[in-house]
Order: structure tokens, then sequence, then C-alpha cells
């Protein structure tokens, strides 16, 4: 994904690639795609088994990937767990990716899309390499 090219923090796991985050997260039910404004559109879905997390892709009217949120639970591991366990935040994080000349546009979208799943503890932006 050219959108967030090497991109990787605490999403799903410690220091996971942010691509590999929003594209498992679509491995749940899909959700109906929706048509926004200039012929845009809003492509989402929830992680199998776990579908508090979330991702959207927002696609031009060209079909070019503009920008991605992706709703998560943070998850760090510092210093030795126990076998299968990992600390997660309690509250879920929003991570939207965008181009800059899009950041205006996208975030909005992206923003009114979460908000209608759940409430979001944080907010964190990020721009396309």
């Amino acid at each position: 994904m050219r959108l967030t090219g090497p991109l990787s923090g605490d999403y799903l796991w410690p220091q996971m690639p942010l691509r590999w985050a929003i594209t498992s997260t679509f491995s749940g039910p899909p959700e109906p795609d929706v048509s926004l404004a200039q012929g845009w559109r809003l492509e989402s879905g929830c992680r199998r088994q776990s579908c508090d997390e979330k991702a959207a892709l927002l696609w031009d009217a060209t079909g070019k990937l503009r920008a991605a949120a992706l709703i998560h639970f943070s998850c760090s591991a510092p210093g030795l767990l126990p076998p299968g366990e990992r600390p997660c935040e309690v509250e879920p994080t929003l991570t939207i990716v965008s181009y800059p000349d899009d950041e205006v546009g996208s975030r909005r979208s992206l923003l009114d899309w979460a908000a209608t799943h759940i409430e979001v503890g944080r907010v964190e932006y990020l721009q396309a390499p």
C-alpha cells in the first residue's frame, strides 16, 4: 500500500506495519460503501472476531486511494510478559493517514465515519510518505 509506505507502530500488535494492520482489519464483515462528495467513496470493514477494530479506505473519483483510517487498541510489549499476553489500551485510537494535499478533505470524512462506530480516546494523524 503506497499510502502507508514503511509506517509502523503499536497497532494490533507491537511494531506492526500500518498496511498490515489496515488489511488484516478488513478480514471480517465488510460494511456498505458510502458515496461522498465529488465522487469519492468510503470503503470499510471490521476485524474478524473483533469488530470494535475497524478500517476505512477513502478513494477518489478516479479510483486512487487518498486516505485510510484504523480504529484500534494500541498494543505494546514493554519488558517481558507471560507467553500469549500483551498489554493493550482500554480506549480505542483512531489513526488517520493521508497525503498532505488531501488532509483537510479526508480527515472530516474519516472522523465522521469513526464517530458512527465508537468513541475514540485518541486521534493520531500521519502523513503518507
